[in-house]
């Protein structure tokens, strides 16, 4: 994954990769996200992946962010190898009752083990850059 540029503050607040790399075991993922920075803006963020079809998978949450990079393993609950799983990640700031959306980004991905190592395309979501019409 290509590291992020120096914080520019005319660009919002707004995720610019995900990439999820199941372990070989199928019981857990690694999770890689990239964002796209904002001076004084701390982010929370909210991972759910679940079976499309079949039990819930885990969650993650993170109260005011405070990087650019997020590098996290997450715990399946009950592993369904082959079956395809979706991946919700909300972008939120503040609190409630205050809180505001910023963004949310669902994909689909197989549970299929992804050798990140060996140089293996991952699962995710790769946000274009923002071009001005």
């Amino acid at each position: 994954m290509s590291t992020i540029s120096l914080v520019q503050p005319d660009e919002p607040l707004r995720i610019q990769k995900i990439l999820i790399f199941p372990y070989p075991d199928l019981k857990r993922l690694w999770f890689r996200m990239q964002l796209q920075a904002q001076p004084d803006h701390k982010p929370n963020i909210d991972i759910d992946v679940a079976a499309v079809d079949g039990p819930a998978g885990n969650s993650l949450a993170f109260v005011a962010y405070d990087d650019t990079y997020l590098d996290a393993t997450i715990h399946l609950k009950e592993p369904q190898p082959g079956s395809f799983y979706q991946c919700v990640v909300d972008l939120s700031l503040g609190l409630p009752p205050d809180m505001e959306h910023v963004e949310q980004v669902k994909f689909e991905f197989p549970l299929e083990f992804r050798d990140a190592e060996a140089g293996a395309d991952g699962f995710g979501y790769d946000c274009p850059d923002p071009s001005p019409a």
